[in-house]
C-alpha cells in the first residue's frame, strides 16, 4: 500500500479484491451504502475505530491493511529517528528473552536501572529516536541480569524489564509496528508474572489492552482490562490505584469502540471517582488524575462521533496541568479531529493538529486517525491561509 492512500482508497482496493459490492459490504459491516460510497470517494473520512474494525472484519483483512501502517517517513523529514531504531529493536526482541537471554555482557545493575529511568522519561516525551537507540542494548542486558544475578538483582531486573518493555511497546505501537509490539507485551507479562507486585502486574495488563485495541480485538481488550481492574480493586493506594483508574479508562475506550455506550459510561464514572481520590499522579508516566480523565473524555466522545461535545469538553481541560509532551500532543490531535467534524472550523482544526505536531511530531504523523483527518481536510480545504498551513502539514505527514 502506498503511504499517500487514504483509508477510503485502501477500502476500495480491498473491497474490489474481495469481489464485494458496496451493498454487500454495507450489509456485512452494518454501515450504510451511502456512507461507504462517500468514504471511498474521499467525501467522508473514516476516523472511528469501531467503523474501521467493522470493515476490516467484513473484508476479512487486518486493521493495518486499511490504515496502511507502518508508514514510511517522507523524504528528508525531521523526527524519523524512531523508525530508524526499529530494525535493531526487532533483533533484540527476537534474539533475547527471559528464558533464553542473549549471550552478551551486562553492565552493572545500577547503570541499567538508571538507563531504564531515562528511557521512561524519553518515552513520556515521545522522543522515539532517542530512547529507541537505547533499547537494543538495554533489553538483552536486563535479561542477563535476571538470569545470572542474585535474588535482589533478579527482582530489580524483572521490574526494569516490565518498565522497559512498556516503553518499547509505545515505540512500536505508536509507529505502527503492531505485530512486533506484541513481543514486547509478552515479555512484560512474563516478567510481571514472576513478581509479587500488583502495580507492575497492572501495568503489564494495561500494555496488553492497548496492544489489542489498535488491532481491532476489542472484546479481548475489554475483558483483559476489566479482569485486571478487578484484581487491583482492593489495593488501597499508590501506583496500583492509578493503574486501576487507567484500566477503567482503557475499558471505557474498548466499550465505546464496541458501541457498548452504557458500559463505557460506567467505566468512565469509576475512573472519575478514582481520580478524585488519587489526585494528579504519574505512576509509570501514565499521568492518571482528573486532568487526564478529561483528556480521555475527549477521545471517548470523539469515538462516539460527537465532535461538538468533544470540542466542548476539550475547552474545559486545563492544558497547563498536562506535563507530558506526548499526552498533550494526543489531546490537541483529538481536539483537532473533533473540530474537523464541525462546520467552518477547518482553520481551527489545522491549528490544533499543528500544535500537536509541534509537541510530538513522529507520534502525531504516524497516527492513522489523525492522518485520515488531514487527508479529509486536504480534500475540502478552502482559503489561502488554511491551504498554506494545511498543505505544509500534509507534506510533513507524507500525504499527497
Amino acid at each position: 500500500m502506498s503511504d499517500d492512500s487514504t483509508i477510503g482508497q485502501r477500502l476500495r482496493r480491498a473491497r474490489r479484491y474481495r469481489g464485494m459490492s458496496l451493498q454487500l459490504l454495507a450489509d456485512r459491516s452494518g454501515l450504510s451504502k451511502g456512507f461507504l460510497s462517500m468514504v471511498e470517494n474521499g467525501r467522508r473520512s473514516l476516523e472511528r475505530r469501531s467503523h474501521i474494525t467493522a470493515l476490516a472484519d467484513a473484508l476479512e483483512v487486518s486493521v493495518a491493511e486499511l490504515t496502511g501502517q507502518p508508514y514510511s517517513p517522507p523524504p528528508k523529514s525531521d523526527g524519523a529517528g524512531g523508525h530508524d531504531a526499529v530494525p535493531r529493536v526487532r533483533v533484540a526482541l527476537l534474539g533475547s528473552s527471559l528464558d533464553e537471554p542473549a549471550d552478551v555482557p551486562a553492565r552493572p545493575l545500577d547503570h541499567l536501572l538508571a538507563e531504564t529511568e531515562l528511557v521512561e522519561r524519553l518515552c513520556e516525551a515521545s522522543r522515539y529516536g532517542e530512547f529507541g537507540q537505547l533499547l537494543p542494548d538495554l533489553l538483552p542486558q536486563l535479561h542477563v541480569v535476571v538470569e545470572t544475578g542474585d535474588e535482589r538483582q533478579r527482582q530489580e531486573g524483572l521490574r526494569a524489564v516490565v518498565r522497559a518493555c512498556h516503553a518499547t511497546f509505545y515505540l512500536l505501537k505508536d509507529l505502527g509496528y503492531l505485530d512486533l509490539s506484541q513481543i514486547a507485551v509478552q515479555q512484560a507479562r512474563e516478567a510481571a508474572a514472576m513478581l509479587d507486585d500488583p502495580a507492575l502486574t497492572g501495568l503489564a495488563a494495561f500494555v496488553r489492552t492497548h496492544a489489542l485495541m489498535p488491532a481491532g480485538v476489542y472484546p479481548v481488550a475489554l475483558k483483559n482490562a476489566e479482569r485486571a481492574a478487578d484484581r487491583l480493586q482492593l489495593v488501597a493506594a499508590g501506583p496500583a490505584r492509578e493503574l486501576y483508574g487507567m484500566l477503567h479508562l482503557s475499558a471505557a475506550l474498548a466499550s465505546v469502540s464496541l458501541n457498548r455506550f452504557g458500559d463505557a459510561e460506567a467505566h468512565l464514572d469509576e475512573a472519575v471517582e478514582t481520580a478524585g481520590r488519587t489526585g494528579e499522579g504519574n505512576a509509570f508516566g501514565l499521568h492518571f488524575g482528573p486532568t487526564n480523565v478529561g483528556v480521555w473524555q475527549v477521545a471517548l466522545t470523539l469515538e462516539r462521533g460527537d465532535g461538538g461535545k468533544a470540542d466542548e469538553i476539550a475547552r474545559s481541560v486545563k492544558t497547563d496541568l498536562i506535563t507530558s509532551a506526548g499526552r498533550k500532543a494526543s489531546f490537541y490531535a483529538d481536539w483537532g479531529r473533533a473540530l474537523a467534524q464541525l462546520p467552518a472550523r477547518e482553520r481551527d482544526a489545522v491549528a490544533k493538529i499543528r500544535q500537536a505536531e509541534a509537541l510530538a511530531a513522529e507520534q502525531v504523523r504516524n497516527n492513522p486517525l489523525v492522518r485520515e483527518t488531514v487527508s479529509n481536510l486536504l480534500s475540502r480545504g478552502r482559503g489561502p491561509a488554511v491551504g498554506r498551513d494545511l498543505r505544509g502539514l500534509a507534506y510533513r505527514f507524507g500525504i499527497s
